[in-house]
């Protein structure tokens, strides 16, 4: 009876070309970003942008407008106040003036 080697139990692997501890932007920070740029650098509602995060979805639970709020705070965008006109009274926000630089207004 012939002995065989088995193979080492972890197989030489790349080294992770990402560093999991440095800050990186997630997906709703830049589709917040991307919102602002959609409507030119103007301040726009909360609830507008829980829409562009989040495409697909009909109903918005309250984690999207969570991960919104805390998107928005991550960016640096300025908090305007309450809209009084709508349902509800959204947040009126607006991009700080980094972000008003790199859309160009």
């Amino acid at each position: 009876m012939q002995l065989i080697e088995s193979a080492p139990a972890r197989p030489n692997r790349r080294k992770p070309s990402v560093i999991a501890s440095k800050r990186r932007l997630g997906r709703v920070i830049v589709q917040c970003r991307r919102g602002f740029i959609a409507a030119n650098g103007k301040a726009t509602s909360a609830s507008d942008l829980v829409r562009w995060c989040y495409p697909a979805a009909q109903h918005h639970p309250s984690w999207h407008y969570k991960s919104v709020w805390r998107a928005l705070i991550a960016l640096g965008a300025i908090r305007l106040g309450r809209i009084p006109d709508r349902r509800g009274r959204p947040n009126l926000w607006a991009p700080n003036a980094e972000l008003r630089r790199l859309i160009g207004r």
